[in-house]
């Protein structure tokens, strides 16, 4: 049949094509614990550099620091909980993360509370809702308390 045949290599291909980004994408919603991210610090590999300006503004001083000692502390708590995290580790305690990490990155909760039905995100959503009204380095020093328990 000469126009059966490519119709089903291209019915083929296209299933696999399906089946991959399926995969791709449980990949990407569920990362190995050794998955890194970073970013390029590399000024040689700088994609803006066609965008920037030729005149670029000249400063007297240097910018301010962008890391106080709370975002520090902060930013080391996090790369502990990286490692010591497990999934032996009660769901508690990660809740308990979750809520403070999400106060001090994000603020004050928005939105509906999930359904009953939906538990982990109800579980989520009451962690963070119970640090409601904390301030940035209340949310910090918890974070790190809970960190160091782990």
């Amino acid at each position: 049949d000469f126009v059966g045949e490519p119709l089903r290599l291209v019915a083929a291909l296209g299933g696999v094509l399906i089946l991959l980004s399926g995969v791709g994408y449980c990949l990407m919603l569920n990362p190995s614990k050794f998955t890194a991210y970073s970013v390029l610090d590399d000024d040689r590999q700088n994609i803006y550099a066609d965008y920037e300006d030729e005149e670029e503004e000249q400063y007297d001083e240097p910018p301010p620091p962008k890391a106080d000692f709370h975002e520090q502390m902060f930013q080391e708590a996090q790369l502990k909980a990286v490692s010591k995290l497990s999934t032996a580790t009660p769901e508690e305690k990660r809740n308990m993360l979750y809520g403070f990490y999400k106060q001090a990155t994000a603020g004050d909760i928005v939105g509906e509370r999930p359904g009953p039905f939906n538990t982990k995100e109800r579980a989520k959503y009451d962690a963070w809702a119970k640090y409601r009204g904390m301030p940035y380095g209340e949310a910090v020093e918890g974070y790190c308390r809970v960190v160091d328990h782990l």
